[in-house]
């Protein structure tokens, strides 16, 4: 019996540069990122069909292959994933029903006589019920559109799932034509990150795409201050043109006109296709300003002047390391931060080096160390603080002298500085090694959301998110700044030994209170 086999319409596209080379990839797990518009989605659809079409074909001369379509939410499946698909293969045959199906065939482009036959299955992964009806499916391949948005382990069943359709038969063996996926840019947690950066398996990878658009922070004489956008086409060295451009209507007003109304958070992932931060409340320090306040390769570290460090406690122990400068602006030089770590292996394994390494400690820098107050408590089995700890290392420590420990006085200290100028230059400024406070000051350090609002007000807890990870950070960036600020009772004064003796400290408290020696 013939075989009716549809004539195969040609398309019109011309992959980006960066598209172009996701094609080129033969590997068997490979992702794009990049922002709202820049034509990921189509490229996976044509990924899909380009790979169909390397399909061996079967005795009857079809090229057969089933397909797993999936996201999160199966309403956004149905009108945005099904609708991309739908535009470039208007053919397809579609069944509405739970899961949604379709068939798309047509002659191979090549004229070689074969038929190209895609079989589709599309799935939202909304419940663990859904999740479970991976386990039987029976899949050559698999696109996960906005794939960031499910955890790396449904990916990975989906995966298991690959290469087991058509079934062997007749001698000829079908692989897994591999697993696609698009997004914009997740937060800067999520498992997109990780895997993309410290790619272990030789059968994946991942490309991003250029930002849509550029931005600078300017500050006009009249005193306003503010982001600047402006077009990325390919003006900023080490930086491609922005992607898809010519396809979008408006061209670059299409991005553009979206910066007006997003949040910092948004913009950062949708047009600038930078990892945004997980924040999940009320960002504590609106007085940041990330192109105000970030210097990279200006903030540096002068020999001979006091080095201070603010520390935190706990199984995730993190240190920040500042220094005031001959004209009062405070430079924080680096963060060490860890996870399930005890003091004592976190001083001697992570702190000791960086302090010797790079800032001379041992060889003529002074460092003086205020750490969480609560440190000075022995613990229950041996008797030892952790502040006791840290001394034994070596490492001059004394408690942040802040009455009560309180969040209020410390935060409030950060938010003046923050809002300080010195000779026209920001009080406070953060270096290119401080990635964690950075991305807390951005948003992530946050009064966490907290649920029975009124008629949609939200309510915030009154400190912050004690569960974040960048909360240990910015403590003890508090207790640093406060014991610069606000003196120290315990330690004795701080003397900058490369000043002539200069007291390192604001001028808000009498220099009675310290001990100044020559």
């Amino acid at each position: 019996m013939a075989i009716d086999r549809r004539e195969f319409k040609k398309r019109e596209y011309t992959p980006s540069a960066t598209c172009r080379l996701f094609h080129l990839s033969g590997k068997k797990i490979k992702g794009i990122r990049g922002p709202v518009g820049s034509g990921k989605s189509v490229a996976c659809c044509m990924e899909v069909f380009l790979r169909s079409c390397g399909q061996e074909a079967n005795e009857e001369g079809k090229r057969e292959s089933k397909w797993l379509f999936y996201r999160r939410h199966a309403v956004d499946l149905e009108l945005t994933t099904l609708q991309t698909w739908l535009e470039w293969f208007p053919e397809t045959r579609m069944k509405y029903d739970s899961p949604m199906t379709g068939e798309y065939r047509c002659a191979h482009p090549s004229g070689d006589g074969t038929e190209v036959v895609i079989h589709l299955v599309m799935m939202g992964l909304e419940t663990d019920e859904d999740i479970k009806k991976l386990k039987s499916l029976e899949l050559s391949g698999a696109w996960g559109n906005e794939a960031t948005q499910i955890p790396w382990k449904v990916h990975s069943t989906v995966y298991e799932r690959l290469g087991r359709y058509p079934r062997a038969c007749g001698g000829k063996k079908y692989p897994r034509l591999g697993l696609l996926m698009d997004t914009n840019s997740p937060h800067e947690s999520n498992w997109w990150k990780r895997r993309s950066e410290d790619i272990r398996d030789e059968n994946e990878e991942y490309f991003t795409q250029p930002p849509a658009l550029l931005r600078e922070w300017i500050e006009r004489g009249d005193g306003v201050k503010g982001w600047k956008y402006t077009p990325n086409i390919g003006q900023r060295d080490g930086v491609l043109p922005a992607e898809n451009v010519e396809n979008h209507n408006e061209g670059f007003a299409y991005w553009l006109n979206m910066v007006r109304t997003k949040d910092e958070d948004d913009i950062r992932t949708q047009v600038l296709n930078e990892y945004g931060l997980s924040v999940a409340g009320l960002p504590i320090y609106p007085e940041w300003k990330d192109g105000w306040h970030y210097r990279p390769g200006e903030v540096m570290f002068e020999k001979g002047r006091l080095l201070v460090a603010g520390l935190d406690f706990g199984r995730t122990p993190a240190a920040v390391l500042l220094q005031m400068g001959r004209d009062g602006q405070v430079r924080c030089l680096e963060e060490v931060v860890s996870e399930d770590m005890g003091i004592r292996q976190f001083c001697e394994e992570l702190l000791i080096p960086v302090l010797v390494e790079r800032y001379g400690w041992g060889c003529g820098t002074r460092l003086v160390c205020f750490a969480d107050p609560a440190g000075a408590n022995p613990n229950e089995v041996d008797s030892v603080s952790a502040i006791e700890m840290v001394n034994a290392c070596g490492i001059e420590c004394w408690p942040c002298d802040v009455a009560g420990n309180s969040f209020v006085l410390r935060s409030n200290c950060v938010k003046e500085l923050l809002r300080g100028v010195r000779d026209g230059k920001p009080a406070v400024v953060v270096g290119e090694r401080c990635k964690v406070l950075r991305n807390g000051f951005n948003g992530g350090y946050c009064y966490k959301k907290m649920a029975g609002g009124v008629l949609g007000e939200e309510r915030y807890a009154p400190g912050p998110d004690k569960s974040s990870f960048y909360t240990h950070i910015q403590d003890a960036f508090q207790y640093g700044v406060w014991s610069l600020l606000r003196g120290n009772r315990y330690s004795g004064g701080l003397i900058d030994g490369g000043s002539g003796g200069t007291l390192l400290l604001g001028n808000r408290l009498p220099e009675s209170r310290f001990s100044v020696a020559m």
